[in-house]
């Protein structure tokens, strides 16, 4: 049987908060489904951080950035959240009985919010691992909100490091870590694209000028397929699903259409009601999701498109999950690569 699930490459692991975590009722069951030998012992922070992943599902944990847009943020809940955050040691090195290295970072979503926290310098898995916990770096923590107020949310981690979202069979016969977000080339009729390719203000332009319904047409004909309007929809925006050939394989999409053109940039309030058009679009089982908007889309969205692909929730609603994002530039390189574009 084919399924989904989280894999996780610890830095810093907490584990006996990790063991308490895993050893709960669903989440014990949730591993027993994948490991019904009980092969994982999970005795090494590497062990215990594949346990983890493997349990996040049945663990009601959420990412921080869709919470925080929901509005749905609660004290003591278990969150996940990968950005790039500023990691410092101590002025005074280990001296200390237990050394800490606080974090900070500006929410993704939201720049009027810091994240931060510390996490024991004792608990760090390898003294490689500890490079990679100093300075401007990249991570996912999972862990649990300890304080909210207006500018700042407060996290005890139980985990730092990198995560890997891993489709394959249960046996673990056969897997594929490919990245969820997937690059517009992979979509067979898109592999002419130079997605590289600099784009004009006049180009921008041409596009902007083209009816919605026509951006949609076009993209139709050029993938080879019909979008087909779904029961959901708002006065300027809409969703269509449709067939796809992705890596030469037939894949049911779900197209996310926000706004026009005219509304210029994608930002969240362009969105709606905090959680409504997005909760839909991840948990329609479709496994591929696209989003096109013809003019910029914000990196603040971009990054909450994201977490809602990364949500344990979203993960577990289909058998396979990626995901696509078509900004403007971008529609003008397909367009002008089609001959569809409007003269310039």
């Amino acid at each position: 049987m084919l399924g989904h699930w989280v894999d996780l490459d610890p830095y810093f692991l907490h584990r006996e908060r990790v063991l308490r975590l895993i050893r709960t009722e669903r989440a014990a069951a949730q591993l027993a489904r994948w490991d019904p030998h009980r092969a994982l012992t999970p005795s090494s922070p590497a062990h215990l951080a594949t346990a983890l992943g493997l349990a996040l599902p049945a663990l009601d944990t959420a990412e921080l950035p869709r919470l925080v847009y929901e509005h749905g943020m609660a004290v003591g809940r278990l969150v996940g959240i990968e950005q790039t955050f500023c990691f410092r040691r101590p002025e005074d090195g280990l001296q200390s009985t237990d050394p800490r290295i606080a974090f900070e970072g500006r929410l993704s979503t939201d720049e009027s919010l810091a994240v931060t926290g510390s996490l024991s310098i004792l608990r760090i898995v390898s003294a490689s691992a500890a490079g990679s916990l100093d300075g401007q770096q990249h991570a996912c923590l999972i862990g649990v909100v300890t304080r909210r107020d207006a500018g700042r949310i407060e996290l005890n981690p139980v985990f730092a490091g990198l995560r890997y979202f891993i489709d394959g069979a249960e046996d673990h016969s056969y897997m594929d870590n490919r990245p969820l977000r997937t690059p517009l080339s992979q979509l067979d009729r898109f592999a002419a694209v130079d997605f590289r390719s600099p784009v004009s203000d006049a180009e921008m332009a041409a596009l902007q000028t083209m009816p919605a319904a026509t951006v949609r047409a076009g993209l139709a004909a050029i993938l080879g397929t019909t979008l087909t309007r779904s029961g959901w929809s708002r006065a300027r925006s809409s969703m269509y699903t449709g067939w796809l050939q992705v890596r030469q394989a037939a894949r049911n999409s779900m197209w996310f259409f926000p706004g026009s053109s005219h509304d210029g940039p994608l930002t969240v309030p362009m969105l709606g009601t905090p959680g409504e058009q997005l909760t839909r679009l991840f948990t329609c089982g479709a496994g591929l999701y696209i989003v096109q908007h013809s003019d910029v889309i914000t990196p603040e969205v971009t990054s909450l498109i994201a977490a809602y692909a990364q949500d344990a929730g979203a993960w577990e609603a289909s058998e396979s999950l990626e995901y696509m994002i078509i900004d403007g530039p971008d529609t003008v390189r397909i367009f002008r690569t089609h001959g569809l574009l409007p003269p310039v």
